[in-house]
């Protein structure tokens, strides 16, 4: 049963990437463009809310990072989020899976820093 729509102005990649630049910001990491030394990639491999009594969603992402040619991560994330549904608003879906993407970005910066703190 569809019960709204959860738009959004953005891609839903840069919606991520966004969110990875904040958190290495909010940990530290002073992220830019031209330095190759460090470099990450990924894909969006799910991002999906559904409702019946709760909001359920979940966002799974890819992650690869690399130091130079040595590839430190290569694995998937799933950030997963419930909130008890008032009233299927778009909003709330969104909330729920804004949620869910801190909660995988969450796992994303603790490998990063176990991985980075070996250099």
């Amino acid at each position: 049963l569809k019960t709204a729509d959860v738009v959004t102005d953005t891609i839903i990649a840069d919606w991520v990437t966004e969110a990875l630049k904040s958190e290495l910001g909010n940990s530290g990491y002073i992220v830019v463009k031209d330095r190759i030394d460090l470099t990450s990639s990924g894909e969006v491999l799910t991002v999906y809310c559904d409702s019946f009594m709760q909001y359920e969603g979940k966002v799974e992402l890819g992650v690869v990072l690399k130091r130079k040619d040595e590839v430190l991560i290569d694995k998937k994330y799933l950030g997963k989020a419930t909130n008890l549904n008032w009233a299927a608003t778009a909003k709330s879906y969104g909330q729920t899976l804004e949620q869910s993407l801190q909660n995988a970005m969450k796992q994303i910066i603790m490998d990063i820093n176990s991985k980075l703190s070996n250099y």
